[in-house]
């Protein structure tokens, strides 16, 4: 029996992957379609990132934001590609922060989302993620109650306050991305 309340709080928290694809990636210049959309191997990108949530045991569900005239098309790949994990897909935002809260109130609004649930939010056209950083993504959350994955930056970044001179070098050592 499950009489202890943590475990059964945790057994009915669920794993939520919101993705954003919601731009249309106006600073890679004109494309066919938004960038989420372009082929990697015969593959759009999105695919690409949605698998890797899929194939996690541990996601529950997945949410998408996405260009609105593009819906169709996104149920269309969702089913082609078997992303059977995906309960919601919703227009995206004119910003990635509306995008995100645009899937955001749709999962808080599903009586079938416990409260305590843990919702992940990662980039669409971001296919580099593994199982193992998604995995430890829920664990440090459930540890410390949120999480962010970072790069550490590599290249070096100026600051100017004209766009003309440099003002300083930042120490790339403690900037992430």
């Amino acid at each position: 029996s499950n009489r202890n309340p943590q475990r059964r709080k945790e057994a009915d928290m669920k794993k939520i992957a919101i993705i954003f694809a919601g731009g249309v990636g106006s600073r890679m210049g004109k494309t066919e379609r938004p960038k989420q959309f372009l082929e990697i191997e015969g593959i759009p990108i999105i695919i690409h990132t949605l698998s890797k949530f899929q194939s996690c045991e541990d996601i529950d569900y997945i949410s998408i934001s996405c260009v609105e005239s593009y819906i169709d098309f996104m149920k269309e790949l969702v089913y082609r590609f078997e992303i059977g994990k995906v309960r919601w897909i919703v227009p995206g935002g004119e910003t990635s922060q509306l995008s995100v809260y645009n899937s955001l109130a749709v999962v808080e609004a599903d009586d079938a989302v416990p409260s305590n649930s843990i919702v992940l939010i990662h980039d669409g056209v971001r296919p580099a993620i593994d199982k193992d950083l998604i995995l430890e993504n829920i664990r440090i959350t459930k540890e410390r109650g949120n999480a962010i994955t970072v790069c550490k930056a590599t290249e070096t970044i100026f600051v100017s306050k004209d766009q003309q001179n440099i003002y300083d070098v930042l120490d790339r050592s403690s900037i992430f991305y």
